[in-house]
This record gives C-alpha cells, sequence and structure tokens, in this order.
C-alpha cells in the first residue's frame, strides 16, 4: 500500500467574504481569495491548451521511466503520516526489546 501513497499537505486556504463572517479574526490575504470567475476564465484558455499540457507532462512522466520524484515536503509529511498510522510497529516500539541474542522479547511484565 506505502509504495503509492503519498501525503501532500496544503497548506494555503482559499476564503470568500462569508469567511470573514464566520471566523472575524482570522488571516485572509488577498492573493488567495476565490474567484468567482474562475470557471469562465479557464474555458476561455480553451480545452486544447488543457488537454495539450496533460499530455506534455505524460509524456515527460513516461520519458522517466513513469517514476515520481516528490519534493522533500512530501516525502517528510508522508513518512510521519505512515509512522503515525503504523499501530502494529507502535505496539512493538512500545513493547518489543531485543535480548543479547538478537531475539525479539517482551520485558516480564507484559507477558502473558
Amino acid at each position: 500500500m506505502w509504495r503509492r501513497t503519498w501525503l501532500v499537505s496544503f497548506e494555503v486556504k482559499f476564503w470568500k467574504d462569508s469567511d470573514r463572517e464566520i471566523e472575524p479574526g482570522g488571516n485572509y490575504p488577498e492573493r488567495f481569495k476565490v474567484d468567482p470567475e474562475l470557471t469562465n476564465r479557464l474555458a476561455m484558455v480553451g480545452a486544447e491548451g488543457v488537454l495539450a499540457d496533460m499530455v506534455e507532462h505524460a509524456a515527460a512522466f513516461y520519458r522517466t521511466g513513469g517514476t515520481l520524484s516528490p519534493p522533500a515536503e512530501v516525502t517528510r509529511a508522508t513518512a510521519e503520516y505512515r509512522a503515525d498510522q503504523d499501530v502494529i510497529g507502535q505496539f512493538f516500539s512500545a513493547r518489543v526489546r531485543e535480548d543479547h541474542q538478537g531475539a525479539a522479547t517482551a520485558p516480564k511484565n507484559q507477558r502473558p
């Protein structure tokens, strides 16, 4: 499962005027304000250009062997998420130790 899982953290929140009413003390940078005309502006660009861009990026992906090289932020966030979700690993880390012969053992007070 983890071979294909990447955590992409979205640090930016887009806002609209009604958000200011809900949370008056919030941070609302103008550059992240929702653009109600975005759909119309994208339609003017044309589907052909969007499709051409997608094909170009797909070709580059396959030219490099069909692998992704995620940014360090994505790799770090994925590793943190994976460790957080690994309850079996957390259990073993907390309760199992290696003895002097390299065998796994649990402390005597945790044995059944």
